[in-house]
């Protein structure tokens, strides 16, 4: 509907003026489609969002019909993938900021198109504009498609902390000799994997948290680079190497952590090996779980690590079957509230003749180690030179009766300012 200006007046954009008898002055004459048309787009409005018959006995069909929200609302009559609805009234042409709530059919498996009143159809995308995701689209759902300009924008996909609801377990492959961070990580081959840890771990981090769990799968090859999660909470992950032989997957520290957890976060790690470049500037430790989070480790091997292999700050690390082949600072090193423990029936094996720098075990500023009743075997201790434990700080050691000599080393453990081992 456009303006009509007063009756007999050729400017399109003037304006109505009351008459004023004791002035002489003529009120302007309204056309009929001045009043006729303001009325029959109240009443299409209040017809299309299901309301008709417009009724004078309820002057609040109006602010009903704005409630209703069934202009924007469509139910999906597309397939698999790729999406049709039909607005009421029709759209004639796609526009920018177009919003339409959808009710859809079918869940997608892949990258996902939609058509609008029949017009072309568009790509939709999360947020972060990359395609969807399996089950991003959920058949019964409803959910806020945006048009901005080139393609739907799925509102909340894509978005870290806001992203689409996992409705069921995850895989996302990594493959550093074929991959590529372009790709989406859905399948291990050259088209679809991506080529770094750290890409799938960002990938898994936009899903909120979740019961549903997201696996990271990691293909043999020794040229990984660290990798960290973010400080929000994000799902469940499990991150799988080769777990008969873990050495066939190496995750290097560059100057910093090789797998750092951080947040309220569980991560689940098997059959990797850490290392950090040599003599690296900066913190370089092998597993670390800190400000909250929870680490699990099995089935994997440490190289040369400047820092601690495990490192717990404000946050707990479970501990598997492990095999030690080269040189640290600590073994096992918890602080501030951190936490360390094993699983029951662990074997910790030295495979080699290894220096730790500070002590094989070392509990700070309130951090505990605690060994579990059946306490773990120590395969080879004779090979570890440096000092067994130290407790300092308020730091507590606990080796379910191991006693002195349970952690390995040549040198005997301290206790100092607070610290404590039993």
């Amino acid at each position: 509907m456009k303006y009509h200006q007063p009756y007999g007046v050729s400017d399109p954009n003037a304006p109505y003026v009351n008459g004023n008898p004791s002035t002489g002055t003529m009120g302007s004459i309204p056309p009929a489609q001045s009043v006729e048309y303001p009325q029959r787009e109240i009443v299409n409005f209040i017809s299309d969002n299901g309301l008709a018959p417009p009724d004078d006995a309820d002057l609040h069909q109006l602010s009903k019909g704005i409630q209703s929200g069934l202009v924007n609302f469509a139910v999906d009559s597309g397939v698999v993938n790729q999406m049709s609805v039909v607005l009421t009234p029709a759209v004639p042409a796609l526009y920018r900021g177009l919003r339409v709530y959808i009710l859809a059919a079918v869940s997608n498996t892949g990258a996902t198109l939609l058509s609008v009143s029949g017009l072309p159809f568009r790509p939709v995308v999360r947020r972060d504009g990359t395609d969807l995701k399996a089950n991003d689209v959920v058949a019964g759902s409803i959910q806020l498609y945006v048009y901005d300009g080139a393609k739907f924008q799925l509102f909340g996909a894509g978005m870290s902390g806001g992203a689409g609801l996992l409705t069921q377990n995850l895989n996302i492959w990594v493959n550093w000799a074929i991959g590529n961070d372009a790709n989406d990580g859905t399948a291990n081959d050259a088209a679809h994997a991506l080529r770094t840890i750290q890409k799938a771990v960002d990938l898994a981090y936009i899903y909120p948290p979740s019961q549903f769990t997201i696996t990271i799968h990691i293909a043999d090859d020794v040229n990984y680079a660290g990798f960290y999660t973010p400080y929000w909470s994000g799902p469940n992950i499990s991150i799988i190497g080769n777990i008969a032989n873990p050495q066939n997957v190496l995750v290097t520290g560059q100057n910093t952590h090789a797998c750092a957890v951080s947040g309220v976060n569980t991560v689940t790690i098997q059959g990797i090996t850490v290392a950090t470049t040599l003599n690296a500037a900066g913190p370089g430790g092998g597993f670390i779980s800190a400000n909250g989070a929870t680490l699990n480790v099995l089935n994997c091997r440490s190289n040369y690590v400047t820092g601690a292999v495990f490192e717990a700050y404000q946050a707990n690390i479970a501990i598997g079957v492990h095999t030690f082949t080269g040189n640290c600072n600590e073994m096992y090193w918890s602080f501030l509230n951190g936490l360390i423990q094993w699983i029951d029936g662990t074997t910790q094996t030295i495979a080699q003749a290894i220096t730790v720098g500070t002590a094989s075990c070392l509990a700070l500023q309130g951090g505990a180690v605690s060994v579990p009743p059946s306490r773990f075997t120590i395969v080879n201790p004779g090979l570890v030179a440096g000092k067994k434990y130290q407790a300092s700080m308020n730091g507590t050691i606990g080796t379910s009766g191991g006693g002195i000599n349970f952690f390995p080393g040549t040198v005997a453990g301290t206790t100092d300012s607070g610290g404590q081992y039993a």
